[in-house]
């Protein structure tokens, strides 16, 4: 009987007010959900109340309506939003990255089914009414908690997005400004309703936003709180909406005062970043480049693109050579412009189903306001907020994100449900058909359904934690502790392919080479170019001795990822092969890297040696990209371009090792123009600066010195340095005999001496 008492409750609540306390649930807790750990966290756990909730209505909608014989609402927009999703099953079909296409096909999903429940719920003026008070109320709370972040306060601890650019509840300024620019028109049409305790709660909240608005910093939202206001202003006038009496024009005047004292007051962090668009290693450029390799990737795959959620996936294998030095973003996930992002996924068709899609809900908006509806001036705040969104994801993808997305869509299907307001069926209502077991087994499906949605989205929330906390330990290089935590995200989601990545690049460095292959084995099945991928598993196959299999490797990584180490050790396999041509190239390549990284740093640059504070990370590749490509000129008797490498260095502090292999190129060149008898003074040169230098054996210069001069005919400057030689090895017999022809010499009795057959 008990079971069959919640079951019971369990169809109660699919009844009229249940369903919409469902949809007030997911209007207050999206925007204000949190998450203890990281920002990725934020993100993750947005997602999973919000797809576990909706999931959950839906079904219990669908149960409700086959036992009671109802049918759905009219729905406007199910083609292009059903066309969206069989594309988006093609590409699942098609494409070996199904993992990652299923996360986008649900989330869409279930964008498509919060849009049906809002059709389905919000079906009275008393309803919309709480909706829109709740809309007030929930924007008022996260705007509240964005302004205590600015004064220092924190409620959770999370990490802050960035500086004094605020986030509420969403865990990245973007996504805030995104879902402020989505409800400031709707607050502002709320401000000028004739209801007293509206009006002052909405202008309140109104003021918040903007406020809020300013100090996300967030230049593109700014630029689409602009457009949709022109487009505010633009529409009233076209339906006359709004009588331009002076109470009308003193709340104007309000807003527009507001909006100058907010650029008056914080005029210095809005100029800054105004101006941070010239900057050449800025966000604007960084775009740049992002958009540059999204247009490759659009150019592979034209018309059904790569497959909904495999940018992530596929962008690394678009990447020019340069990309990773212009743009230093670790594991890159989006295109930073929604329209290019599904151009590149979906393709041309995707993009114009979406683009349909819109037009479509622009075209129903603007037939209705042309109307002249009841509640025509909620649509113009409606779906100016919607204008706003689109316009601000020409430079974001904060659809891709729950926050904002939700209210996107949410949005819409609000406007939807007043321009296409449900009407009443004239048929009398079906009576369900009777049959207690029947009732008891669709509903015990439907919760099992449930209980598995949510468990799954669970899992996938601790995978993600899992993974946060095992990317701290790693920060803190507590290795061990990191691979215990990313192994359990890998038991919640075994397609973490973060997880893998790093459990193969940790297994590299300890020397467990074996294990890390099979982890590389792993990610390569789901991801071929994750990240820097290709050059963890050449380091991978170097230590192996496996050199064929590392030059192929870092041959992808330099075309994908051209670092300065990546052309190092490519340059370092071709040295060890012998190939002595290509050796040289890859290690021109990594120096020119190296002195473009430096001017991008100089205040000047005038002076291309490289001058750079020890504490770069980046200085030992650069200065072991000249010593190698030093090297290499050596081996084929260029010494002069040899020698001209090696001066690009000789200002910088360096390593004992970088030291060493110096002096041996600067006394090797100066023994073989001692051979050859020619460019003595050179040699000598390169003596006196190898004697500058702090190397374990100074005594070898000395030698070559001593012999430097001997072939320049200065046998007493000769024997000084032999003997010098000799005091720092007193026992070495080949410096002895040395000098005892050096002395001859001094005596006038020169033997003729082959340097050929004497040993360095």
């Amino acid at each position: 009987m008990s079971g069959l008492l919640y079951l019971k409750r369990a169809a109660n609540f699919t009844g009229k007010n249940g369903m919409f306390i469902g949809i007030l649930g997911l209007l207050f807790g999206v925007p204000i959900i949190f998450s203890p750990y990281t920002e990725c966290t934020v993100f993750l756990m947005k997602a999973v109340f919000f797809q576990t909730v909706v999931f959950a209505l839906f079904i219990l909608l669908v149960v409700k309506k086959f036992l009671k014989k109802e049918p759905f609402v009219s729905i406007p927009l199910k083609v292009p939003m059903l066309l969206f999703l069989c594309l988006g099953f093609l590409s699942f079909a098609r494409s070996p990255y199904s993992y990652a296409i299923f996360e986008e096909l649900l989330r869409f999903l279930s964008f498509f089914f919060l849009y049906i429940l809002v059709l389905e719920t919000v079906t009275n003026h008393k309803r919309k009414a709480v909706v829109l008070d709740s809309l007030t109320l929930v924007t008022f709370i996260v705007c509240v908690y964005g302004v205590l972040q600015r004064m220092g306060f924190y409620l959770f601890n999370w990490i802050p997005a960035g500086g004094l650019r605020i986030s509420s509840f969403f865990g990245n300024p973007n996504l805030f400004a995104t879902y402020l620019v989505a409800v400031i028109p709707l607050l502002f049409v709320l401000f000028l309703e004739k209801t007293k305790l509206r009006k002052v709660i909405a202008g309140i909240t109104l003021g918040l936003a903007l406020v809020c608005l300013t100090l996300t910093g967030t230049r593109s939202a700014w630029v689409a709180f602009v457009a949709s206001f022109i487009f505010f202003i633009l529409l009233i006038r076209w339906i006359k909406a709004i009588r331009l009496n002076w109470e009308n024009l003193l709340r104007f005047g309000t807003l527009l005062l507001i909006i100058l004292l907010l650029v008056v007051f914080n005029w210095n962090m809005i100029a800054g970043r105004i101006l941070q668009v010239t900057d050449p290693f800025g966000s604007v450029f960084i775009r740049i480049h992002i958009w540059e390799v999204t247009l490759n990737i659009i150019k592979s795959t034209p018309i059904l693109g790569t497959g909904l959620g495999t940018f992530q996936i596929e962008f690394p294998k678009f990447k020019y050579p340069d990309f990773d030095l212009e743009v230093r973003i670790e594991n890159l996930l989006h295109a930073h412009n929604e329209y290019l992002e599904i151009l590149a996924e979906m393709g041309i068709l995707g993009l114009g189903i979406f683009l349909w899609l819109m037009i479509s809900f622009f075209g129903y908006a603007f037939k209705y306001l042309k109307n002249k509806g009841g509640e025509n001036l909620t649509v113009v705040g409606l779906i100016s907020g919607i204008v706003a969104v689109l316009v601000a994801s020409l430079f974001s993808v904060s659809l891709r994100w729950t926050g904002p997305a939700f209210i996107f869509w949410f949005l819409i299907g609000l406007t939807m449900v007043i321009i296409s307001p449900k009407t009443e069926s004239k048929e009398p209502p079906k009576k369900p058909k009777k049959g207690r077991f029947s009732h008891l087994l669709l509903f015990s499906v439907a919760l099992i359904s449930i209980f598995l949605i949510a468990g799954w989205y669970i899992r996938m929330y601790q995978a993600n934690v899992y993974l946060a906390r095992g990317e701290i330990f790693l920060k803190k290089g507590m290795k061990g502790k990191a691979i215990f935590e990313l192994k359990r995200s890998l038991d919640k989601n075994p397609f973490c392919v973060v997880a893998i990545y790093l459990l193969g690049c940790l297994n590299v460095e300890p020397g467990s080479l074996n294990e890390a292959q099979s982890w590389f084995e792993k990610l390569e099945k789901l991801a071929p170019d994750f990240t820097n991928v290709h050059e963890w598993k050449g380091q991978l196959y170097f230590r192996l001795n496996d050199f064929a299999k590392a030059g192929k490797e870092y041959k992808l990584a330099t075309k994908s990822r051209g670092t300065i180490s990546n052309h190092n050790m490519l340059g370092r396999i071709y040295f060890l092969e012998k190939k002595w041509d290509l050796a040289i190239e890859e290690f021109e390549r990594a120096c020119q890297r190296g002195a473009n990284f430096v001017k991008s740093l100089a205040k000047t640059k005038k002076d291309l040696t490289i001058e750079m504070k020890p504490a770069y990370k980046e200085k030992d590749e650069i200065i072991n990209a000249f010593i190698y490509c030093a090297k290499a000129y050596y081996e084929i008797g260029e010494y002069e371009k040899s020698i001209q490498k090696v001066e690009k260095i000789e200002k910088e502090t360096l390593t004992q090792l970088q030291t060493n292999t110096v002096v041996h190129l600067y006394t090797n060149i100066a023994w073989n123009y001692a051979k050859k008898g020619e460019n003595l003074d050179k040699a000598i040169q390169l003596c006196r600066k190898a004697l500058g230098l702090n190397f374990s054996h100074p005594e070898i210069i000395h030698y070559t010195f001593a012999w430097v001069y001997f072939k320049k005919g200065r046998f007493n400057q000769a024997k000084k340095e032999m003997q010098k030689a000799l005091e720092l090895a007193p026992g070495n017999q080949r410096f002895k005999k040395h000098l005892s022809i050096m002395e001859d010499a001094i005596k006038g009795r020169l033997q003729n001496v082959k340097m050929g057959e004497i040993e360095k």
